[in-house]
This record gives C-alpha cells, structure tokens and sequence, in this order.
C-alpha cells in the first residue's frame, strides 16, 4: 500500500436526479482531466429536508476519484455545471491506497498526461 501524503487520493460524491445527468457530468469531468474516475450508482432513495419540508426523492449517487490538489478545482466545476442550486458535494481523503492505482490516477488527472 502506498502512503500518498502528499497529494492524497480523494473520493468526491454528488447526487443528481437520475443516470443521464450522471453520465454528462462525468463525462465533462473526465474530459476537463478533474477525475481520474467515475462510478455511477444509479438507485439510490434520498430523504432531505429542503425549503422547510422533507423529501424523498430517487436519485443517482456520482463518486468522483481525484487528488485533493484537484478539489477546488472540481468543486468550480460542479457549482457552474451541476443541475441542482444546490448540489452536494462531500470529500472523503484516504490514508493510504495501491501504489499502481495512484500512479495511474495521478497520471489521469495531470494536464501533461500522454493517455
């Protein structure tokens, strides 16, 4: 396991109402090089209190896998791209991960990246 300290892998998650807005906006943040990863969970039941009621609603879970030096940057992103006014937007850091799957993710985030 690698210890990535320096710039630690982060899980990103946001909902949305259902699976097509999912896949644009993942599409959008894979192309922009934000993510390195997407992973679309497409049944989920949220309840929220929203405007004084509570809701229940279907809804689509997006986590999003990137570096925490990508954040403020993907955080831009979904404020100006995201259909909700709103949206959430909740960063898991991790401790420590696979040396070859960080290697990749940060190779798929970089700007300068050949792939």
């Amino acid at each position: 396991m690698q210890n990535n300290a320096e710039d630690p892998l982060v899980l990103v998650m946001t909902s949305l109402s259902d699976k097509t807005q999912a896949k644009v906006l993942a599409q959008a943040l894979l192309e922009s090089r934000l993510v390195a990863c997407c992973n679309i969970l497409p049944a989920i039941w949220s309840t929220y209190r929203w405007q004084g009621e509570i809701c229940e609603e279907d809804e689509c879970l997006l986590l999003m896998k990137t570096l925490r030096s990508q954040h403020s940057s993907l955080e831009v992103f979904i404020q100006t791209r995201h259909p909700y006014d709103v949206p959430e937007l909740i960063c898991i850091e991790t401790d420590a991960l696979m040396q070859e799957y960080y290697l990749w993710l940060k190779q798929q985030v970089s700007p300068n990246s050949p792939c």
